[in-house]
């Protein structure tokens, strides 16, 4: 017997499979590799230059040594920074103490889960949710909790959901907003339906936002600043990566009370130590980056879900929620499930979105991936015209089922 048939791989290794968008988009280079052209619109991440204040600040850092161990949570002048920032913004006042800086907005959530979740807990989730979501709370032998709100309410979560759905294990409620993958944007008025149910018990709020500079009608608001009450169990987590366009330099922001934010710290300083310290000092920058600054980025954003939902819409079969945030419109295509031409049958969306690869190069996330089988999530982060293009090839498959 080798040694590979004689591993046993521990209740954590085997409690979860591969991140469905990740594996998705190493097929599309996989594809890529082999010369094919592919439209891919399963990628979460701008396609557009950091600042140049932001890339200077990178070679700076580098030139003046600052290449050592930093503090676990970040430097004490970039949780600072973030403080300030989100004092700004949520008008009220945030300490350095309640903030830290983590590898990416995923290990914030992660680090905020494990101080909390024990095993047994629930966890409330709101369907459709970002593929990790369920993925950490099961790792942590923590019990998802869905809530499932109708399409016809953008999938959007209401006050009578959240209390329907509490219980005497309620830990916490893992939010985001903007939604990853519906692109819906909550309003104050509904932020203050939802939560109400949590005013008068103990649990957690969880908060995702970030998506909070990419809102293309309004403003984005975020919980606390609806119930400054709740900031003794408000968790926020967001980032550089999609404000700024820095996936790639994998930094992450954490806000909370300074008890919580201190276990969050002590886990990190067992896991992965502090995040890039090249990345904090170029992350400092972008803080600093004007709002105005970040405009073109966002209308640039809109014309191409403008030209998205244009295209979409060719198609009257086909229903998608409005997306007035994010870089996402997640569409509806379990009517073009049963008999396609040629005696195939397609029943589900990962055959939809197999199919979709395979046979005409446009890549789509299937639904299953945010707990949602009737979908697929298309990503409108391409230029407008490979964006029209690709949707236009989206669309005749679907209309000639072929």
């Amino acid at each position: 017997m080798t040694d590979a048939a004689r591993l046993q791989l521990s209740r954590m290794g085997t409690a979860v499979q591969e991140s469905a968008t990740l594996r998705q988009a190493t097929r599309v280079a996989e594809a890529r590799a082999r010369g094919e052209r592919v439209w891919n619109f399963t990628v979460g991440e701008p396609d557009f230059e950091i600042a140049p204040s932001v890339r200077d600040a990178a070679h700076r850092a580098i030139d003046a040594g600052h290449t050592k161990y930093t503090p676990t949570a970040g430097s004490f002048d970039l949780r600072e920074r973030v403080a300030q920032y989100y004092s700004r913004r949520h008008g009220l006042e945030w300490g350095a103490r309640e903030a830290m800086v983590s590898a990416g907005a995923k290990q914030v959530l992660w680090n905020a889960l494990a101080s909390l979740v024990d095993p047994g807990d629930e966890v409330i989730l709101i369907a459709p949710y970002w593929t990790s979501y369920a993925a950490y709370v099961q790792l942590l032998g923590g019990v998802p909790r869905v809530v499932r709100p109708p399409v016809e309410r953008d999938f959007k979560a209401c006050g009578d959901d959240l209390r329907a759905a509490l219980g005497p294990k309620t830990r916490a409620v893992l939010f985001n907003d903007p939604v990853n993958p519906t692109g819906a944007v909550y309003s104050e008025d509904e932020l203050r339906d939802l939560f109400e149910p949590l005013l008068d018990r103990h649990v957690y709020i969880l908060s995702d936002e970030i998506y909070e500079n990419l809102v293309f009608e309004g403003e984005h608001c975020s919980v606390v600043q609806v119930y400054p009450q709740l900031r003794d169990r408000f968790v926020m987590a967001s980032g550089a990566s999609k404000t700024f366009a820095m996936t790639g330099w994998r930094m992450g922001f954490a806000l909370g009370p300074e008890p919580l934010i201190g276990a969050m710290i002590n886990l990190q300083s067992h896991m992965t130590g502090n995040p890039n310290s090249i990345a904090q000092r170029a992350t400092h920058a972008a803080l600093a980056i004007p709002d105005a600054a970040l405009e073109p980025m966002r209308q640039h954003f809109r014309v191409r879900r403008d030209a998205s939902l244009r295209i979409l819409g060719q198609l009257p079969e086909l229903r998608y929620t409005m997306p007035r945030g994010t870089f996402y419109v997640f569409v509806d295509v379990a009517r073009f499930f049963g008999a396609w031409n040629g005696g195939k049958r397609i029943e589900s969306s990962d055959a939809l979105a197999e199919h979709l690869l395979g046979q005409h190069h446009v890549a789509v996330v299937s639904g299953h991936a945010f707990d949602y089988p009737d979908g697929v999530r298309v990503s409108f982060t391409l230029p407008v015209d490979e964006l029209e293009e690709g949707l236009d090839v989206f669309v005749n498959a679907l209309r000639q089922r072929a």
